[in-house]
């Protein structure tokens, strides 16, 4: 079990290092939603499901349904933010993801 994702009293623990551990960005996106809704509750902000690993026939299929590389990670339409996450420890940011806007 992983240390990192455990709540404490309904509340989502932050992701730290443990025993040597660095939070996934996962794990590091999922409380930075966490605390986003929580700030500031009649703001919506999602994610862009466009990372992972698929086979070639998932691949394409996203790819036809207008999944693209280099979209940031989440989005909070009321402020026009984009927002691309990174590990605290061994992130790096992909050339996709240097331009200021997304593409399409």
């Amino acid at each position: 079990m992983n240390p990192i994702s455990h709540s404490e009293g309904g509340r989502l623990k932050p992701p730290a290092i443990i025993d040597g551990n660095v939070p996934t960005e996962h794990e590091e996106q999922r409380y930075f939603v966490y605390l986003f809704r929580r700030t500031f509750p009649d703001v919506r902000i999602f994610a862009i499901p466009n990372g992972g690993h698929r086979g070639i026939r998932e691949a394409t299929r996203l790819k036809n349904e207008g999944v693209s590389a280099g979209v940031p990670d989440l989005f909070i339409p009321a402020w026009l933010t984009w927002v691309e996450m990174k590990r605290q420890k061994g992130g790096r940011v992909d050339p996709e993801h240097r331009s200021p806007h997304p593409r399409g």
